[in-house]
């Protein structure tokens, strides 16, 4: 009977829709979505999660500790991989707090400035107005 091979990493893939992507064999994966954490070791339980904003961080095959922050989308876990679907994906040089605030003000004029009538317009907003303020929260307390 062959032996029963050991994983020791894990298969870590972030997809953007803005053509942002990133791969790698990685030792573990940590997961801060909206209200939730998820760390991913090899050999994990299949688990499927949506969230609105979640900073990942994950040890790199070197041992390295990198970060990444991902908007609107969500996490597959299997046994040897983790699936990352995003809107966007953001180095932390990439992103900042002033600049996620400026959207937030931006997107609440917006909503002020609606008919009543809008009111598809109005929940769409509303809902970018919910994701922007978690992405503002993984930002904030990174």
């Amino acid at each position: 009977m062959a032996a029963k091979k050991t994983l020791t990493t894990v298969d870590l893939k972030l997809a953007s829709l803005t053509g942002k992507h990133y791969g790698a064999e990685v030792k573990e994966v940590y997961v801060d979505m909206d209200d939730s954490m998820i760390g991913v070791l090899p050999s994990h339980q299949p688990e499927f999660y949506k969230f609105n904003a979640a900073s990942v961080t994950f040890i790199n095959s070197n041992g390295e500790e990198e970060k990444y922050y991902v908007y609107d989308g969500f996490l597959e876990v299997e046994q040897d991989q983790v699936l990352i679907a995003v809107r966007d994906i953001f180095k932390p040089d990439e992103i900042s707090v002033e600049k996620v605030k400026e959207e937030i003000s931006s997107i609440e004029k917006e909503i002020e400035g609606l008919p009543e009538e809008e009111l598809d317009r109005n929940r769409k907003l509303q809902e970018e107005l919910d994701r922007k303020k978690v992405l503002l929260q993984k930002l904030m307390f990174a």
